[in-house]
């Protein structure tokens, strides 16, 4: 009986570890994770920007996909259809300004970074533009940067669209975008790459010793530099 036993034990620890092997090799029902954040810094700073720039004019909305705000034309075979939706449906555009009241498209506005001056991406960047302009939605295309002037901005949307912008009495006329907020030339920062805390330092040596910067506090990982109030003439 003890070998009947040891049998039965054998044959539950086989039949156990087929199970969990099984187990690891079939995905779950929805392999799904939160991302963590629907912005990359960059973007998030941006979008500060322009709600600042736009004030009550317009609602800023963020990562609209191409295919909600364009469509292929009426009068198309199912052919030719299909492949111009296949060719915006995996897309997206980074902002769009519509009308407060009804949500109207105003423009879309897209930002970009260091990975826009790929070849693929230039590729990409270019059918984004003239589709856009096909359905007769102005694009505007800003560079990515550590601050802004809000009356460039300003003016490069009212003239793309003609919509009548106006500054605030008390508004700067360069901000530092950080990490979805504005904050002053002068104010203690959030790195514009990573969004990490940066460091008030001082240069050693070199061209720029003496001066002081702002330094992301993950260098050497991130090497962000920005210069202090004082110093904007000059950056190290």
């Amino acid at each position: 009986m003890l070998w009947v036993l040891i049998l039965v034990l054998l044959i539950i620890m086989v039949v156990t570890l087929l199970l969990k092997a099984r187990s690891k090799r079939e995905p779950a029902a929805y392999p799904y994770q939160k991302a963590d954040s629907l912005f990359s810094p960059a973007e998030r700073s941006f979008l500060g920007v322009l709600e600042k720039t736009v004030g009550d004019k317009c609602k800023v909305l963020g990562k609209i996909r191409l295919a909600d705000i364009i469509s292929p034309i009426r009068g198309l075979v199912k052919s030719d259809w299909q492949r111009a939706f296949n060719r915006i449906s995996s897309k997206h555009v980074d902002f769009v300004l519509c009308t407060r009241d009804e949500l109207s498209l105003v423009c879309a506005i897209e930002l970009d970074d260091g990975s826009h001056k790929k070849s693929e991406r230039k590729t990409r960047d270019d059918f984004l533009e003239k589709a856009l302009t096909a359905a007769s939605i102005p694009s505007i295309r800003f560079t990515a940067q550590a601050s802004y002037n809000l009356q460039e901005v300003r003016s490069r949307i009212a003239e793309a669209t003609g919509l009548d912008l106006q500054a605030a009495p008390s508004e700067p006329s360069s901000v530092q975008a950080s990490a979805g907020k504005l904050t002053r030339d002068d104010a203690p920062r959030t790195c514009p790459k990573c969004a990490s805390p940066m460091v008030l330092r001082k240069a050693a040596s070199g061209k720029y010793a003496g001066k002081r910067f702002w330094g992301c506090s993950r260098y050497p990982e991130c090497k962000t530099l920005l210069p202090v109030k004082e110093d904007s003439a000059s950056q190290p």
